[in-house]
């Protein structure tokens, strides 16, 4: 089975083709690529009390521990970061020292020890290490924390295919089956926040981008938002995608990280819709459309198509 996929990514939007199997490829040949197999390393944190922010280790190769984030969002210096952030008026350095500070915060002595420790044993089996971030209170889970930067491993988490960092949010319902009738096509969504300085497609060559990386002839259609001179949450940008691979929107997966940005335009037009909670920065803020699915890494998008598949 074959399945069609867009995958969009920042303001820019990328189609092409998925094989049941979980390989990239074009139409006439599908190569394999290697799927890196991860542990997880999962924290859990909570509203704070006398001591700081409750950490505790909730799942990890190495065992359990607790501590405490002394972590004050509210500071200067955290202010003038932030603001530094969103403007893109922050060199590397600094953010490099503000990635390590939020690091060393929300990794006090007994779990930083387990931490190495889960790093480790990861390795030594050839496998990575899935960090997964349970956010309870609203003013860190609000935080940056995708620039969580490992000072000792000189290096940030998320950029580390052998750390990625998830956020996690567990639900109180199991996912329901959807009937779908095949051929399947999926639509992948990642985040186009309207909250800090948009993407320039046009400007950054999208296409250049794609041939340094030797991954265009993968993509059947490369949609921008120039094309349509909407963004998000119109879905102009979609229905665009889902002309060009010529499929319906009951023949469509969309999956993204904003309830009311991608699920929302996704639900307005009809598709399945998946939600990626791991890279929502404001999963705690009341509003959205409700997704037929959430998934909490990547990897389990195969999961979702799979079950699809089963289901028909």
């Amino acid at each position: 089975m074959r399945i069609g996929v867009a995958l969009f990514v920042g303001a820019v939007e990328f189609g092409s083709l998925f094989d049941a199997t979980g390989s990239w490829g074009c139409i006439m040949e599908a190569p394999t690529f290697t799927t890196q197999e991860y542990e997880t390393f999962e924290l859990l944190v909570s509203a704070r009390t006398g001591e700081g922010y409750p950490v505790v280790i909730t799942s990890s190769p190495a065992g359990e521990a607790s501590g405490f984030c002394s972590l004050d969002p509210s500071t200067a210096v955290h202010r003038v970061a932030l603001q530094g952030i969103e403007s893109g008026e922050i060199d590397d350095r600094v953010l490099a020292e503000f990635g390590c500070c939020l690091f060393n915060a929300i990794f006090p002595g007994p779990i930083a020890a387990v931490y190495r420790s889960s790093l480790g044993r990861a390795r030594a089996q050839g496998r990575g290490l899935r960090v997964r971030l349970r956010m309870e209170p609203s003013e860190l889970a609000e935080l940056p924390w995708e620039y969580l930067c490992d000072g000792e491993e000189d290096c940030f988490l998320a950029l580390s295919a052998e750390t990625p960092l998830v956020r996690h949010v567990p639900m109180p319902r199991p996912s329901r089956p959807i009937a779908v009738r095949p051929p399947l096509r999926v639509l992948v969504v990642l985040c186009s926040p309207t909250d800090v300085l948009p993407l320039d497609a046009e400007q950054e060559r999208a296409h250049e981008r794609l041939e340094k990386l030797d991954i265009l002839d993968l993509f059947d259609a490369v949609v921008t938002f120039d094309m349509t001179g909407k963004k998000k949450p119109a879905p102009d940008s979609l229905s665009l995608a889902l002309d060009k691979l010529g499929v319906g929107p009951d023949e469509a997966i969309l999956v993204g990280d904003s309830l009311v940005r991608d699920i929302g335009q996704g639900k307005a037009l009809g598709m399945i819709t998946v939600h990626a909670s791991y890279g929502d920065r404001n999963l705690l803020q009341k509003g959205g459309e409700t997704p037929d699915f959430r998934i909490d890494s990547v990897e389990q998008i195969r999961e979702v198509v799979s079950q699809l598949s089963i289901d028909n």
